[in-house]
């Protein structure tokens, strides 16, 4: 299935930061070959590393909230209605994005069908769970409601930590550059106030080395850093595509 483009929002950051950190270099070294090494070091960095995981942790939390959504509403409507695709389309009323074109995609099936193909596009752990809930609503009958009260209390919990540690995230990245945004200050003083030698300095191979290494430490300190911030996702792994794969096979 082909998915439509979406707005890059996270490629004017990932194409402007790596140019102002170049010219930050180009002022401290007064040199053309470390502005260029700088600027394609660190463009590359945000490209292909540090976009991707933006885009992983933007889809995970993305999925999260509606796996959450979908979960609690078909769960609701099913008890009150007891009709399974009259619960489906209320769950899905409000989608849109990736959701709305996988659930589009779905129209032939039937809605058990279509349920257990959405394991393979949430891939979160609590909706396995809520196949296995439903799964067992349909053995024994009984109310879906009550049989899935532990999942709901759960997916609830998971949401408000989900949220809670969003806003903890963003403290720690505004902390994050306020301390790099100090030592590029410390950079900064020494350039206005060793003025009178930095002629000299610029051409020491010791301090031409120095900004080096700086650069350096902070393009790994930024690679870390959003690599946690993404949740430590397992890189280079299709977890998605392998789930899609073995449930068009069940099916």
């Amino acid at each position: 299935m082909k998915k439509k483009k979406e707005k890059d929002a996270y490629l004017p950051f990932c194409l402007l930061f790596p140019f102002v950190f170049a010219a930050i270099s180009y002022w401290v070294s007064e040199s053309w070959a470390f502005f260029g090494l700088v600027a394609l070091s660190y463009l590359l960095l945000f490209l292909f590393f540090v976009r991707p995981l933006l885009h992983a942790h933007q889809e995970k939390k993305r999925k999260r909230r509606e796996c959450y959504r979908f979960c609690c509403s078909f769960i609701t409507g099913l008890s009150l209605t007891g009709s399974l695709e009259k619960s489906y389309e209320a769950a899905l009323s409000d989608v849109k994005g990736p959701l709305k074109e996988v659930a589009d995609s779905l129209e032939e099936r039937d809605v058990r069908s279509r349920l257990f193909y959405l394991e393979s596009y949430f891939e979160q752990d609590s909706y396995p769970m809520f196949l296995s809930l439903f799964s067992l609503y349909e053995e024994q009958g009984g109310s879906l409601l009550f049989l899935s009260k532990g999942l709901l209390d759960e997916i609830t919990r998971v949401e408000e930590t989900g949220r809670e540690m969003e806003l903890e995230s963003r403290k720690n990245l505004r902390q994050f550059f306020a301390l790099w945004l100090m030592a590029l200050g410390i950079l900064a003083f020494l350039r206005i106030g060793l003025a009178n030698f930095y002629d000299s300095l610029t051409h020491s191979a010791f301090y031409l080395g120095g900004c080096a290494v700086f650069f350096l430490f902070f393009a790994f300190s930024l690679a870390l850093y959003f690599y946690v911030y993404a949740g430590k996702p397992p890189l280079g792994k299709k977890k998605g595509a392998e789930q899609e794969e073995k449930n068009e096979k069940a099916l």
